[in-house]
């Protein structure tokens, strides 16, 4: 029965490329989380193996979004004993542009939420108030 049910408002989102040919999705949470976790972690290993991906998975993905980005490097990496891989500018950017997106998205939501929320119970209190108004009229 739908009553016992409540509705709430969902999203996920995501950053895109957009030129005259169309809308192209670039990052989305996964591969924000991938970019946070190199930052702290300082390696595409260590990062892979926190986030409990497979080291070839993560390097695709940061290959497709550096494909994205094409000449503007989003990372460095330094090969050796006490090599790592350290985020650009551009990739601490995107995770602040991200996060900040996000954040004003789920301030929004929760709002939405906390509407619904109180349409529910306003509802609730209306059938209630229904219900007795019609227990009244058949006692009269």
């Amino acid at each position: 029965m739908i009553s016992n049910y409540k509705i709430k408002l969902g999203y996920k989102i995501w950053l895109e490329l957009s030129d005259e040919t169309g809308n192209y999705p670039i990052i989305g949470e996964q591969k924000i989380d991938l970019l946070k976790k190199i930052e702290e972690e300082g390696s595409i290993n260590q990062a892979s193996q926190v986030l409990d991906l497979d080291f070839k998975k993560a390097h695709e993905m940061l290959q497709d979004l550096q494909d994205q980005f094409r000449e503007n490097k989003l990372y460095n990496t330094e090969r050796g004993r006490l090599g790592g891989t350290n985020l650009t500018l551009l990739a601490r950017t995107i995770i602040q542009t991200y996060d900040l997106l996000n954040s004003q998205i789920s301030n929004y939501a929760e709002l939405v939420n906390t509407i619904l929320e109180n349409a529910d119970n306003i509802q609730e209190r209306l059938k209630n108030e229904i219900f007795i108004q019609g227990k009244l009229n058949k006692v009269k």
